[in-house]
């Protein structure tokens, strides 16, 4: 009778915790809960308003801040499921692949007896009789068979040791990599999660609302998973220099663009106009246009700067505290508006600003020509009409995992594929004087295989000498490269066929 000690029982303790843990991690029932508390946690995620626990206050709020339910996709809770379903993917793969790679790698080649038997797929074609010595005709006839049916046979062995004399052994498989498919599909979900992880470390998105009156901004508003808000620097600068609502004849709203200008330390860094679908990039930022609504009690004056001297009409836009150049210096600006100016209707009221000399003026929409007719100048304005002043909404989005969880749906494409569309098919081959041995299996879809292997025995029960000849025509020297030397691969019997 062993002695057990305290050390010895403490060991076994352990070891039977680290077992049980390792269970945990590589049992499918982890894996269905865990998607099913993501799916309901995504589902949960866009349910819940931002403002959640706003009007309760208290402790409703506290709690909501606690579970970080203002953006559950951000939380801690919902960070917890994807590593725990990293992990799970990780354990599931090391228990499981190691024995894949042994039956893929170390197939036996030879059509053993110990191999015959645990083929499902199995035909005897008899040869004709002859002596005791490799039917050279027989073996060309099975490898064209094989090739006619996407195999490409090598010859494993001739008459070695622990096989009997005058036989020959052929090898052929397709799809050798559908092994990996469901691997290949756990190492793109675990990427997709790392891409995810790190965007949710590195990541930020915000929303800023800035006026078509050359706004700028150098920070993006950034709301925290607890509800909190802070500004979060850019590095850089970026100005809307100017805004345009597109609309459709009917006038209704058709696109909203706007034109963005990056500034940095050494000056203008680039510019683009972005509108819905097409973003700027810039310094790991992504500038979306989300939005735009009118300003409250404020409006753009549409006015026509005529050149006398030469007759040009330029179109511009004055905004408040804003100036258009109309030439050599003269620039005009807008000082106020009124709707009805000394019972002359709507007018406005305008600055000249030249060599800094400035003079003001009135002119009036009713009455077009007036400023030409009343002041002299070399330019002359018209006031054509007033437009509603935009807050043009500029999503900006940091999401430095991204390029990984593309990387990720890539390979969870060729993963599936090599799942679901392709086989990995064995066919084995035995030739002696006496016998044809032909034995195969494929790891999916028997069905489509079992035809396959038919159509190959029949074809080789169709009668030796046709098919014999037809072989030798079709293929001259085939048998001289199947007898070339194999290149030998070690095998391992715990393997399996």
């Amino acid at each position: 009778m062993t002695a057990r000690g305290p050390s010895t029982g403490v060991a076994a303790g352990r070891r039977d915790a680290i077992e049980a843990v390792w269970a945990l991690f590589v049992s499918l029932k982890l894996t269905l809960w865990l998607l099913v508390a993501l799916a309901g946690s995504s589902v949960l995620g866009s349910l819940l308003s931002p403002s959640i626990g706003q009007r309760a206050g208290g402790a409703v709020l506290a709690l909501c801040r606690a579970l970080e339910l203002q953006d559950v996709f951000h939380s801690w809770w919902f960070t917890l499921l994807l590593w725990g379903l990293a992990l799970n993917l990780i354990a599931c793969t090391l228990e499981r692949l190691p024995r894949v790679w042994l039956q893929t790698a170390r197939t036996e080649r030879r059509l053993l007896d110990s191999v015959l038997r645990e083929r499902r797929y199995v035909a005897r074609v008899p040869t004709a009789a002859g002596p005791a010595t490799i039917p050279q005709a027989e073996v060309e006839r099975v490898s064209l068979v094989l090739a006619r049916h996407g195999f490409a046979p090598a010859i494993v062995e001739d008459a070695e040791a622990g096989s009997a004399k005058g036989t020959v052994y052929l090898f052929a498989e397709r799809g050798r990599l559908a092994r990996f498919g469901a691997h290949l599909t756990h190492l793109a979900l675990l990427v997709i999660l790392l891409g995810g992880i790190i965007g949710r470390l590195g990541g930020a998105e915000g929303l800023v609302q800035v006026s078509e009156a050359q706004g700028a901004f150098q920070a993006v508003p950034i709301q925290a998973a607890d509800g909190t808000a802070y500004p979060l620097p850019l590095g850089f600068g970026v100005m809307v220099e100017d805004f345009r609502l597109l609309t459709f004849v009917d006038g209704t709203p058709r696109q909203y663009q706007s034109d963005l200008v990056v500034f940095e330390s050494e000056g203008v860094a680039a510019r683009q106009t972005i509108s819905v679908n097409h973003p700027l990039h810039w310094g790991g930022w992504t500038f979306y246009q989300a939005s735009a609504e009118p300003i409250p009690d404020a409006v753009s004056a549409k006015v026509e700067i005529v050149d006398r001297l030469t007759g040009v009409r330029a179109a511009h836009t004055l905004l408040a505290e804003q100036a258009v150049e109309a030439g050599e210096g003269v620039r005009f600006g807008l000082i106020e508006y009124a709707p009805d100016q000394a019972g002359a209707g709507p007018a406005l009221h305008l600055a000249r600003e030249e060599d800094a000399l400035v003079t003001d003026f009135w002119v009036f929409l009713r009455h077009p020509g007036f400023d030409a007719r009343n002041r002299e100048d070399r330019w002359s304005v018209d006031f054509l009409g007033l437009e509603p002043v935009y807050l043009t909404g500029i999503k900006a989005v940091r999401d430095p995992g991204a390029d990984i969880v593309f990387a990720g749906c890539v390979l969870l494409a060729l993963g599936l594929a090599q799942s679901f569309f392709s086989s990995h098919r064995r066919v084995w081959a035995r030739v002696d004087a006496k016998e044809i041995v032909l034995a195969g299996g494929a790891h999916r879809n028997p069905r489509a295989f079992a035809k396959t292997f038919a159509a190959m025995e029949a074809e080789l029960r169709r009668g030796r000498e046709g098919s014999a000849g037809q072989s030798r025509g079709a293929a001259p020297g085939l048998w001289k490269r199947l007898l070339k030397p194999p290149t030998p691969e070690p095998t391992d019997p715990r393997a399996g066929g």
